[in-house]
């Protein structure tokens, strides 16, 4: 996944692109995930846009807690 910084990408965008790469990478709980990751990554980028709202990136940091509790 690439991330570009400018000025219409803000910090919640790219750290929600950064956060679901790690749930669906090295933090997945199967190898299915895992694989379906590292093909996804050598593909085109999806754009980042405005979030409606910041609920999302707050589950996928309360998950990327829950999954680093784990180790």
């Amino acid at each position: 996944m690439r991330l570009f910084r400018s000025l219409e990408k803000g910090w919640e965008e790219s750290c929600d692109a950064a956060i679901s790469h790690l749930l669906r990478s090295c933090l997945s709980r199967s190898p299915k995930e895992q694989a379906g990751a590292a093909l996804a990554a050598q593909g085109a980028a999806p754009a980042l846009g405005l979030p409606a709202d910041t609920g999302r990136l707050k589950k996928h940091i309360t998950l990327l807690c829950d999954r680093l509790g784990m180790l």
